[in-house]
């Protein structure tokens, strides 16, 4: 950013050198024209007046610039400031997603070493009364064999349930839904 008041500083000698030219150049040829010298001090009077009034825009203009870059500096930083404080936050929300999940896995063990003290009849009854996807997840809570005897008893039970179940625990929990979005 230190380079922009350099730009304008090589932009303003440029214009001044440039009006000095000029002027110098209509200078003399109106002292060519005019024989009197007394024009030609009102001419360079006016010349001088304009670069004045041509600086003293310029130096305005430099000014809104520098009040600008300062308000994108506030406002960057601003920004910034919100950024590190969302990301703060996501952090926090994904500590507690994870503390959820794992109060939800150690609710969902303690559920199916429940349901392996049962016996496979008495466990199929129950679970024949809970949705597919529940029971999908507690079955994958299970030793394979546990489950698989609940399953069968299941299936004399209630076959229908026990293959809606079976195509759950078959598939990622989850993966449908994402599907779905995209």
């Amino acid at each position: 950013m230190k380079t922009l008041p350099r730009l304008f500083v090589a932009v303003y000698m440029l214009i001044i050198l440039g009006l000095f030219l000029s002027a110098a150049s209509s200078v003399r040829a109106e002292e060519r024209s005019f024989s009197g010298g007394y024009e030609s001090e009102i001419n360079v009077d006016k010349v001088i007046q304009n670069l004045r009034q041509r600086e003293e825009e310029l130096n305005r203009r430099e000014s809104n610039l520098q009040a600008r870059e300062q308000q994108l500096q506030q406002l960057q930083r601003e920004v910034n400031g919100q950024i590190n404080r969302l990301e703060a936050l996501r952090g926090n929300i994904e500590e507690l997603i994870g503390m959820i999940d794992n109060e939800r896995q150690q609710r969902l063990q303690n559920v199916a070493s429940i349901y392996e003290t049962m016996k496979p009849r008495e466990a199929a009854a129950v679970v024949s009364e809970l949705p597919a996807r529940e029971a999908a997840d507690i079955f994958a809570a299970m030793p394979p064999r546990t489950a698989g005897g609940i399953l069968q008893a299941l299936g004399r039970l209630n076959p229908a349930h026990a293959a809606r179940i079976s195509h759950e625990l078959k598939t990622v929990q989850g993966f449908e839904e994402l599907q779905q979005q995209f």
